[in-house]
């Protein structure tokens, strides 16, 4: 059975947000405690699904992390509390941690004798005739975490090993003359994928480079963007043809650097499996 959900206009938050972007280096971070669970965001602006089916996988899972959209249904499918709370706040999975007394076995995927535990299948149904966005998709996700999975979190500073990306010499990138929302494409190609963006923000080209840890952004490019890039995605690392993204963010007068700095993690205080239906 579909369980009722009710719907809140999200406007405000994605005003916010987009508003944030016109400020340097703390876009990121501004854009994400807005959103963060427990937030005034999360909890009174964000929209929710009218309709959810969460289901644990128990035999077997067969696709791992996978993310569907078509009108207005989403599914999610082999998703752990973890991995869907880096989709709905757009995070890495390293920049979500436990709090002391919550135990990893509550949260993270055990396997026995076969069986998939704490790893679910969800479909849920946005506003009949709508056609979300999966950024949208994301606040409607995060309201379902919060209300089917109890979830309770805080954000803290963490040190950890980050690349910094800033300037190499006079950033070669073209300030957008259009209007209206980031619009990105990409295809994959030998070289790897093939990012094209339009009116978008630096944080884009920082959420769409694949490396092994989070990248903070030090350029100073507090506008919006034309350009693009390609750059190896993950199982291309080691395919001769591919241009890695210390490669590719070359092209675009910018570069990637190793350090260690504070990152905004997302802190599990509380979390409950939820009921099936």
């Amino acid at each position: 059975m579909l369980e009722a959900r009710m719907n809140v206009n999200s406007s405000v938050a994605h005003r916010s947000c987009r508003m944030a972007f016109r400020y340097p280096v703390l876009a990121l971070a501004l854009c994400k405690i807005a959103f963060f669970p427990g937030g005034a965001f999360a909890q009174n602006q964000a929209s929710k699904f009218e309709l959810i089916s969460i289901r644990e996988i128990t035999g077997g899972v067969r696709n791992m992390g996978g993310f569907k959209s078509s009108g207005n249904r989403a599914e999610y499918q082999g998703f752990a509390v973890p991995a869907l709370i880096a989709e709905a706040w757009k995070v890495r999975p390293d920049q979500i941690a436990l709090a002391p007394d919550v135990a990893p076995n509550t949260v993270y995927p055990m396997m026995d004798a076969g069986r998939s535990a704490r790893i679910y299948d969800i479909v849920a149904l946005a506003p009949e005739g709508s056609a979300p966005t999966r950024e949208e998709f994301r606040l409607m996700l995060q309201s379902l975490l919060v209300t089917r999975f109890k979830l309770k979190t805080h954000t803290e500073k963490r040190e950890m090993s980050v690349y910094v990306l800033g300037a190499n010499g006079t950033p070669r990138i073209k300030p957008s003359s259009g209007e209206g929302s980031c619009s990105v494409s990409a295809t994959r190609t030998p070289e790897g994928q093939k990012i094209v963006a339009t009116h978008c923000p630096m944080q884009t080209l920082v959420s769409d480079l694949f490396v092994d840890r989070p990248i903070h952004d030090e350029t100073g490019l507090t506008g919006f963007y034309d350009f693009e890039i390609t750059a190896a995605l993950p199982f291309q690392s080691n395919d001769p043809q591919a241009v890695t993204p210390f490669s590719a963010v070359k092209d675009l007068g910018l570069k990637l650097e190793a350090k260690r700095l504070p990152v905004d993690t997302i802190v599990i205080d509380h979390v409950e499996a939820p009921e099936q239906n």
